[in-house]
């Protein structure tokens, strides 16, 4: 980087040797959910230095579909009118151990309004879509001032150590990161480690340390002014690996929805970037014989269009994002002849020939159809139907059951998710909360604690009843 500010290589050779190889892995599971795969590599219409292959450089267009199916399984499994039902009432009300009907109704009612404050629904479709993202959700429990949250932090970041039950005994949170400071007026970039330990007893923060580039581990201190002693007993972390099923003991991750199809996903990008350079591409081009070269055949010169580009694809001068560091041009040549109907090209030359060179009919087409081929390809192995107008072979709009069995396979697939999502992250996060009201008591701001405390006190103070 020419314009990096000092110290920048140093920094980023200690990041590398601060991060672990699952930290990595999650890190490039995550990077085709958010369309960044490709950064770092040649530009598309440029091809960057050497002129790279086209199969080398970074797609101009990078379809969306992980997102796009992991945010129509979140919908599948925990949309508008699919969100589970929690209560402490088993169905049959005759069960052995079964609360009272008025217990029940008063513990129900403050599960309702805990998970009002904490906004435990957008929660657990944050954390549901995080888990198809990269294999792992993680989340952290408690209170801050009274008030009950529920939050987020990055699988990547996270590292815990679990008991037999596969619950959290402690987490530790580690990430590197460049700190940029002044130092005698110029911008020095430094390389940082922030760390965070929650045991049963403690939320331990520590003040940032220097990273270093041999990644030997840098001497810890305890920021007293960040650090918490909560007392609850237990770790308040829940840990989540989607779809894990049977795995080996030290693969604490599940499965990211995308980890086995990341190659027939680069090759979506590739081919509808191709067919993207063709239909830009796709005006007739004029080839002159017997013509001498650099003549004009017209009066007046004209210039090549330049397309302003950005780091990230954003809307150019749209804050820091959308700043303009780059162009491309459709055709690589210092000018234009101008062309229409007022711009009549002349030759003296009786043996001059003009043609143009045309894309065979078709082409666009066929390309369009091997783009669904291979998103139809796609979407079969990510069990993820995206309704298309050739799909109905009717007149009219699509009725909603022509839908419904087009999306056979998605809601079988979503039930699996489902059943696994419930049992692994939205019971334990919901047992979590009652065992931590049960021992913060009526210091929780939450309306219809006490009513709950007394319910909550009859069972052992590890072990709540699992509504």
């Amino acid at each position: 980087m020419a314009d990096a500010p000092q110290g920048y290589e140093e920094a980023t050779r200690a990041i590398a040797a601060n991060v672990s190889p699952r930290y990595l892995r999650l890190e490039e599971l995550e990077r085709w959910v958010s369309c960044r795969q490709y950064d770092g590599q040649p530009d598309w219409w440029t091809g960057g230095e050497n002129e790279a292959p086209l199969f080398e450089r970074a797609p101009c267009f990078v379809y969306p579909v992980v997102q796009v199916a992991s945010s129509s399984n979140t919908d599948l499994v925990l949309g508008e009118g699919r969100f589970p039902s929690i209560s402490s009432k088993p169905a049959d009300a005759k069960v052995e151990g079964s609360l009272p009907e008025a217990k029940s109704q008063s513990l129900d009612a403050f599960i309702v309004e805990h998970h009002k404050l904490c906004r435990f629904k957008a929660h657990t479709r944050e954390a549901f879509g995080a888990a198809q993202s990269c294999g792992t959700a993680v989340a952290l429990h408690g209170h801050r001032n009274g008030k009950p949250f529920a939050e987020l932090v990055p699988a990547k970041w996270a590292t815990p150590k679990l008991d037999v039950d596969r619950a959290v005994l402690e987490l530790e949170l580690r990430y590197p990161y460049l700190d940029e400071v002044k130092v005698d007026g110029k911008w020095t970039v430094k390389a940082k480690l922030y760390r965070r330990v929650i045991t049963a007893k403690r939320d331990i923060v520590f003040l940032p340390a220097d990273a270093r580039d041999d990644g030997a581990e840098p001497t810890w201190t305890e920021d007293t002014s960040q650090t918490v002693d909560h007392n609850l007993g237990f770790c308040p972390a829940i840990w989540y690996p989607f779809m894990r099923g049977c795995a080996p003991v030290n693969q604490i991750d599940g499965h990211a929805i995308h980890e086995n199809i990341r190659d027939e996903i680069r090759n979506l990008d590739l081919a509808l970037s191709y067919k993207q350079r063709c239909a830009l591409n796709s005006e007739p081009q004029p080839v002159e014989i017997g013509v001498a070269p650099g003549y004009n055949p017209t009066a007046q010169m004209g210039r090549v269009a330049i397309v302003p580009s950005t780091e990230r694809g954003g809307i150019p001068g749209m804050g820091d994002t959308g700043a303009i560091n780059g162009a491309y041009m459709s055709m690589a040549a210092p000018a234009a002849r101008k062309k229409g109907g007022g711009f009549v090209w002349s030759y003296t030359d009786p043996s001059t020939k003009v043609e143009y060179l045309t894309f065979p009919a078709g082409l666009l087409g066929e390309q369009e159809a091997h783009c669904n081929d291979l998103l139809s390809k796609i979407e079969q192995a990510l069990a993820v139907v995206l309704p298309k107008p050739s799909d109905f072979k009717m007149s009219g709009a699509p009725s909603g059951v022509a839908i419904e069995q087009t999306k056979a396979r998605q809601y079988d697939r979503c039930d699996q998710y489902r059943d696994d999502f419930e049992d692994g992250f939205i019971l334990p996060s919901v047992s979590m909360q009652l065992r931590i009201a049960e021992r913060v008591g009526p210091a929780l701001k939450v309306p219809g604690v006490n009513e709950a405390l007394s319910t909550l006190k009859g069972f052992a103070t590890d072990a709540v009843a699992t509504p």
